[in-house]
């Protein structure tokens, strides 16, 4: 396999802008019941249809967003939480917080690795937790060697984050805390590249960066998940910017604060090499990492010369011409055919 640093390819500058934008107007629950619950009070942390609430505020009626139904909730500024019980932290409740835990930290797992690297080359969201919640990820894994007995936690970095992930070595208070340093290639963040180039045994377990502070959120905290970190950028922007934001906002909402230099554009959701374009009205969940806004590029495929380059280039080693269910969609095919043959990524529109 033949590794490419994207990043170098594209000349994507880092992004040096990060905002925390947690006091949107409105929010936009789906719908998944027929119950009419207008003009209803809603706390923040309350569920509706499986919903945590990232605010509260009234639901004052419902809209229709790319055909489907959503709960329009007026936010009330005020974040007024129900009181939660408070129980012994351990390893119950903690399960009982996070289900899956239990499936992660199963009894043979002695070594954690923790993914700090975004998986696209214009994402920033992980460097931004690194940098601005460094004590609370401290906090988290200390907790998690002791709970769950681990015998190590390494936070896998790229280089140029060495001197950043430094600083968490030196404010810990346990030695088994280590750093482990890999090459800067894309898709190197993706987490099956990434279990591959650690080469993990049985007793080793990768987590995404997101997860742990999803543990101190909802364990350590007792609160619901409603917030995250998403990515602004591309080459259409004067520049990037990453932004902490509540979930279930629209992206439109933070459309102020970036400036679009190109008037032919399209907007990339995730992956910039071949996730689905969407539109600005989107609703931001737990699955959006951020968009790429990139100028439109008026490019003819041609028949496929069957040069090999997608085969060399590819992470899992598959014939793209001939994808299974191997393949990741990282795009890296795209990236490199002469033929400009598009392989994965479709409109959401």
């Amino acid at each position: 396999m033949k590794k490419i640093d994207i990043q170098k390819e594209l000349n994507i500058k880092p992004v040096k802008i990060y905002k925390e934008v947690l006091d949107p107007d409105m929010v936009y629950i789906p719908v998944s019941s027929g119950a009419n619950i207008n003009n209803t009070y809603v706390y923040k942390d309350s569920v509706i249809d499986g919903v945590s609430l990232p605010i509260s505020g009234f639901i004052v009626n419902k809209v229709l967003i790319k055909n489907r139904e959503y709960y329009c909730i007026s936010n009330d500024f005020k974040e007024l939480s129900l009181n939660q019980t408070r129980e012994p932290l351990n390893r119950d409740y903690m399960t009982t917080r996070l289900p899956n835990l239990d499936k992660i930290f199963t009894s043979n797992i002695k070594s954690l690795y923790i993914n700090t690297i975004d998986q696209d080359p214009y994402i920033f969201n992980k460097y931004f937790m690194l940098k601005n919640d460094a004590e609370k990820i401290i906090n988290t894994i200390e907790i998690l060697i002791n709970t769950m007995n681990l015998d190590s936690v390494y936070l896998v970095v790229v280089s140029q984050n060495e001197e950043l992930i430094s600083e968490y070595l030196n404010n810990t208070t346990t030695n088994r805390l280590k750093l482990k340093i890999v090459n800067n290639y894309y898709p190197i963040g993706n987490p099956k590249v990434l279990e591959s180039e650690l080469n993990l045994d049985s007793n080793s377990k990768l987590v995404d960066l997101e997860y742990i502070l999803k543990i101190y959120k909802t364990i350590l905290k007792r609160q619901s998940l409603t917030e995250k970190n998403i990515t602004i950028n591309g080459n259409a922007l004067e520049e990037g910017v990453t932004l902490k934001v509540k979930l279930y906002t629209k992206l439109s909402d933070y459309f102020k604060y970036i400036k679009i230099k190109e008037s032919n554009y399209e907007i990339i959701l995730n992956n910039s090499l071949c996730g689905p374009k969407v539109r600005e009205d989107m609703i931001i969940t737990s699955n959006l990492e951020g968009v790429i806004i990139n100028k439109v590029v008026d490019e003819e495929s041609s028949p496929c010369i069957y040069c090999g380059l997608c085969n060399l280039v590819c992470p899992m080693h598959i014939n793209p011409l001939k994808r299974n269910s191997k393949c990741i969609n990282c795009g890296l095919c795209n990236f490199v055919c002469p033929s400009k043959i598009r392989n994965s990524g479709d409109s959401n529109e």
